[in-house]
């Protein structure tokens, strides 16, 4: 609790009125541009730093290197020709590429990838991560992976539907992704692959016996099929800064709580089926509140609010219900304990609920990576869009 009143103190700005820009106001410093350049100024200092006992071998490298750039920044430049490449991959028991013959179980295979990793990242090969070298795709510098035909798709679809009782004639993109991804040999999952490189790198190992809680981007995955109507709440959701044991109601309804309720709230936006009059005013309504917000710094990048009506919807019953459920909690639990602090102490559990709220969604979508052709209103737009609305809600005892 003690850690979750520093962050959400850290990320106020009390010189923004909270009444005229509640998002500033709550949630300055949480966009996305300003988590990095912490994130940067965070590595950098680590860097600089001389060696420390029981530090991770992977900074150990990267200092070295950062070292060498200081004193010839052409190092930096200087990347393996793929001669030396192949001749440090030369080392391993397998040919280039690997066929999948010479694959024999799952297990081999992640032991290879990690070898080949270690061996490029102990000789300076460039930066490597998993996106660059395409390593969740299942099929890493592995040829003849077998992928499904139109044919084979559709008898898959057609076995899958059976079951969730989908629409036959709309294969789900999502379906295919995940099938091709899995089909055939070798099977690997995602989350195997992810462990691989957490453990090589050191992925998440604290620094000092503490992780840096307040340098990395909140990333709470949530998603809903509008075919299955299944919702799907991904674990992060209930780590630090999100959540915690010891969180009131207020923490995690706005946190965590809010996620789940917005994804719930798909199933009932402008996808439903023989919409009621009300349900039909309703979502003109918020397309229409939602249309004329644009980009404080740039007046010509706005919201299509026709594109964003669903997220804009979401969101709406998600404040709605989160809102209302922590209220009802108050009522039946009364007081609990909360975050103190010099600037939370002098807040309501009403307002800390919102600034929670804020400061969870302020990393997902702000201006400057938003375009006009997104479904998601930027972070800023929802926070008072949100709050606008609920206030009319109160205001007309709904």
């Amino acid at each position: 609790m003690k850690l979750k009143a520093e962050y959400m103190e850290k990320h106020l700005n009390i010189s923004f009125d909270p009444c005229e820009d509640f998002a500033n106001y709550a949630a300055y410093n949480l966009n996305s541009t300003f988590i990095k350049s912490l994130y940067l100024e965070k590595a950098k200092h680590v860097l600089q730093e001389h060696f420390r006992p029981n530090e991770p071998k992977s900074i150990q490298k990267a200092r070295e290197i950062y070292h060498k750039c200081l004193k010839d920044m052409s190092v930096f430049n200087t990347t393996l020709s793929l001669l030396q490449i192949e001749n440090i991959i030369s080392e391993l028991p397998v040919q280039f590429p690997i066929g999948i013959e010479q694959i024999k179980d799952d297990e081999m295979y992640l032991g290879l990838v990690g070898k080949l990793y270690n061996l490029l990242y102990s000789h300076v090969a460039g930066p490597i991560d998993d996106y660059t070298m395409h390593l969740e795709s299942g099929d890493l510098f592995i040829t003849e992976v077998h992928k499904p035909d139109f044919s084979e798709r559709s008898r898959a679809w057609n076995a899958y539907c059976t079951l969730r009782d989908c629409k036959e004639n709309r294969i789900s993109t999502s379906f295919l992704e995940t099938m091709n991804g899995t089909y055939g040999p070798p099977n690997i999952s995602i989350i195997a692959l992810k462990k691989l490189i957490k453990t090589i790198f050191e992925v998440d190992v604290p620094l000092d016996g503490v992780r840096i809680y307040l340098f990395t981007p909140v990333d709470h995955f949530s998603a809903h099929s509008s075919r299955s109507q299944n919702n799907y709440i991904g674990l992060n959701n209930f780590e630090f800064p999100q959540y915690d044991v010891s969180f009131p109601p207020m923490l995690t309804l706005s946190g965590p709580g809010f996620t789940m309720a917005h994804e719930l709230g798909h199933a009932f936006g402008s996808r439903v089926e023989n919409r009621s009059r009300e349900l039909n005013e309703t979502l003109h309504c918020f397309e229409s509140f939602y249309e004329n917000q644009c980009d404080p710094i740039n007046s010509t990048n706005c919201v299509d609010s026709a594109k964003t009506i669903e997220e804009n919807f979401a969101d709406q019953m998600a404040v709605h219900l989160s809102y209302f459920t922590y209220k009802k909690s108050s009522l039946i639990n009364g007081y609990v304990n909360r975050p103190r602090g010099k600037i939370l102490d002098i807040l309501t559990d009403d307002q800390l609920f919102f600034i929670n709220l804020a400061q969870s969604m302020a990393p997902l979508f702000d201006w400057d990576n938003i375009t006009s052709d997104d479904r998601h209103s930027p972070s800023s737009t929802s926070v008072y869009g949100y709050g606008f609305c609920l206030l009319k809600w109160i205001q007309l005892g709904l």
